[in-house]
C-alpha cells in the first residue's frame, strides 16, 4: 500500500478512508504489518488510491475474512481469477483458531444453550460483543474463538473489550493529549484487557468457578 500511495501522505489517505474509520495510525499499522486489510476494505482502496484489485494484492501479507479468519493474497488472487474453482475452503482460513487442550470448551461450562438460564447475556449478546478487530486479535493471542472472548468481556467487563478499552483509555486521558500518545496508551490497555481475559479463561477451568 505504500508503494500505490506515493506522495500521498498517510493522514490524506487516511482521511480519504475515514468512513470506513481509518486514521494515520490505520495506515501504519497496515503498511508495517500489524495490521490486516479487511476484505470489505479492498474496494474502498482501490477507488481511493486509483490501482486495479490485482495491484492492491500484489504481495504477500494476508486478508482479513472476518473477526478470526485470514487468507494469504496469493490465495486471494487465485479466488479472484478463477472463481475459485481450485481453491480450498481451509486454504481460506475458513475455521476459527482452535481453542487449546487446556481450554476445552465443556471445562470452560460456555454453552450457546444456557447463557441465558441465569439471566445473563443472550447467544447475540455474546457474538455481538466478539466482533472486532480488537476482540479477533484477542482470540488469535488467547489461542481460542470470538465467542470466548465475547462472553469473557460480558461477564467482566458488561461491554466488549473494544469499548472497555475505549473507556480505559477516555479516562486516562487529558484534551489535547497527542494522538501518539493515546495510540501507545491504547496498545498498553489492550494488553492489561487480554491479561485479564486470559486469567478469567484460566478460573473458567477450575469446576465449580
Amino acid at each position: 500500500m505504500r508503494r500505490l500511495r506515493g506522495d500521498r501522505s498517510q493522514d490524506a489517505l487516511a482521511n480519504d478512508l475515514s468512513a470506513l474509520g481509518w486514521d494515520r495510525g490505520t495506515v501504519t499499522a497496515i503498511e508495517t504489518g500489524r495490521r490486516r486489510v479487511k476484505l470489505e476494505e479492498l474496494a474502498a482502496l482501490c477507488v481511493v488510491l486509483g490501482c486495479s484489485l490485482a495491484d492492491l494484492l500484489d504481495g504477500d501479507s494476508t486478508v482479513a475474512l472476518d473477526d478470526v479468519a485470514e487468507a494469504d493474497l496469493a490465495t486471494v488472487r487465485r479466488v479472484l481469477l478463477d472463481g475459485g474453482k481450485n481453491v480450498k475452503l481451509t486454504e481460506l482460513g475458513w475455521k476459527p483458531p482452535p481453542i487449546s487442550a487446556t481450554l476445552d470448551p465443556a471445562e470452560l461450562h460456555v454453552s450457546a444453550n444456557s447463557v441465558t438460564a441465569d439471566g445473563g447475556p443472550t447467544a447475540e449478546d455474546i457474538r455481538a460483543a466478539g466482533r472486532g478487530e480488537a476482540e479477533g486479535k484477542a482470540a488469535r493471542r488467547l489461542n481460542v474463538d470470538s465467542w470466548h472472548v465475547g462472553l469473557g468481556s460480558l461477564e467482566l467487563w458488561g461491554r466488549s473489550l473494544t469499548e472497555e478499552r475505549d473507556a480505559r483509555v477516555a479516562e486516562s486521558t487529558a484534551e489535547g493529549t497527542p494522538a501518539r500518545s493515546v495510540q501507545a496508551l491504547r496498545g498498553r490497555v489492550t494488553r492489561v484487557l487480554v491479561d485479564e481475559l486470559r486469567l478469567w479463561l484460566e478460573q473458567r477451568q477450575t469446576p465449580g468457578s
